[in-house]
């Protein structure tokens, strides 16, 4: 059975994508911050505390991941995000940081721990959940934007990398979602 695991997976897109990976017949591990309260329905879905920006967590829950694997991840879907919204000259740059941190930084940590194991087993894909709005230029979004533009360019680069491996990526640029996020 394939396996995968998916960032941010407690709502929104990240738990709609787990959803519909159990029932396409995927094994999932739904990777979330906190873990209490979080349930679905489908035993096919593991629910795992990881939090990207804490290297540790990172770590333990790709490891987690990889055993309820039996080995490599088939997929890794990179779904975690944050966002803000200010004007630029009111952009709190701690909270930008956060923003990068988490989106950007903490993407690339999931993908540097999943990526040994499936490029020693010569397969795997590699998600990244992006946003339409890199090619849009709206008011108040510009520091979000910058965080999956970033990652754009680190999917694109990181596709030629692995690509011989055996090691597929993609990215997807929903737009807006009805969410809490």
């Amino acid at each position: 059975m394939s396996t995968a695991l998916v960032t941010g997976a407690a709502r929104g897109i990240g738990r709609a994508t787990v959803e519909a990976l159990a029932a396409a017949g995927w094994r999932v591990v739904a990777g979330v911050r906190d873990a209490s309260g979080v349930e679905f329905s489908s035993d096919r879905i593991e629910v795992i505390e990881l939090d990207v920006v804490d290297p540790e967590s990172v770590r333990a829950g790709v490891a987690r991941a990889e055993q309820i694997a039996g080995g490599a991840l088939d997929a890794v879907v990179s779904n975690a995000g944050h966002a803000m919204m200010a004007p630029v000259e009111h952009l709190d740059l701690d909270v930008v940081r956060e923003m990068f941190e988490v989106n950007t930084f903490g993407a690339i940590a999931v993908v540097q721990a999943a990526l040994p194991a499936m490029r020693t087993a010569g397969r795997g894909h590699i998600i990244f959940v992006s946003t339409v709005g890199v090619h849009l230029y709206t008011p108040f979004l510009s520091a979000y934007r910058a965080s999956k533009a970033a990652l754009n360019a680190f999917a694109d680069v990181l596709a030629v990398e692995v690509r011989d491996f055996g090691v597929r990526v993609a990215r997807v640029e929903p737009g807006m979602v009805a969410t809490d996020f």
